[in-house]
C-alpha cells in the first residue's frame, strides 16, 4: 500500500488494482494491427486493460502533458 506500479497492459494480465490509469487509450487498437487475428489481439488487450480496476478507472491523455 502506498506504492505505485507502472506497467504495461501484457504485463497487468491478471493483476487486478483498486484504481487503475490508463494512459492514451486511443493508442488501442494499435495502428500496425491489419489483420483480424491482429485485431482481435488488440481486443483482447483493450479488455484486459479496462478490466484491471476494481473500483475506479481514469483515462489519461499524455498529448495534454506540457514540457
Amino acid at each position: 500500500e502506498g506504492s505505485t506500479l507502472l506497467s504495461t497492459v501484457h504485463r497487468a494480465k491478471g493483476a487486478e488494482a483498486p484504481r487503475v490509469f490508463f494512459l492514451d487509450s486511443y493508442l488501442v487498437p494499435a495502428k500496425y494491427a491489419r489483420t483480424e487475428e491482429q485485431q482481435f489481439g488488440e481486443k483482447c488487450i483493450e479488455y484486459v486493460a479496462l478490466t484491471r480496476a476494481q473500483e475506479e478507472l481514469y483515462f489519461i491523455d499524455s498529448d495534454c502533458w506540457q514540457d
